[in-house]
């Protein structure tokens, strides 16, 4: 089974020792998410579908990215979208955000 320990001990062993660094991986996740923004920007600007499988394969790069960063800290991708969600519930009770 496949899940956010199995998938971090993936990209664990994948990161060279040189790119494995904080400052480095947060570089990446900022381009990355750059890819992203791009997609959806020709997307817009020309009016036609989003293409879903790039979409697919840069988002594929922000959660390595992502993932390698949390790694650094000593959080799981569990960590993270559970410490999001009570984020934003305390958003939604504050009424900052509208669910």
């Amino acid at each position: 089974m496949f899940n956010d320990i199995t998938y971090r001990d993936f990209c664990s062993s994948t990161c060279l020792p040189q790119c494995d660094n904080v400052p480095y991986l947060t570089l990446g996740l900022n381009g990355e998410a750059g890819e992203v923004a791009e997609i959806v920007k020709k997307g817009l600007r020309s009016e036609t579908p989003v293409n879903r499988e790039e979409l697919l394969e840069e988002l594929g790069d922000v959660l390595y990215y992502l993932t390698r960063i949390a790694d650094k800290f000593e959080f799981t991708l569990s960590d993270v979208s559970i410490a999001n969600r009570r984020k934003l519930i305390a958003r939604i009770k504050e009424g900052r955000l509208v669910s």
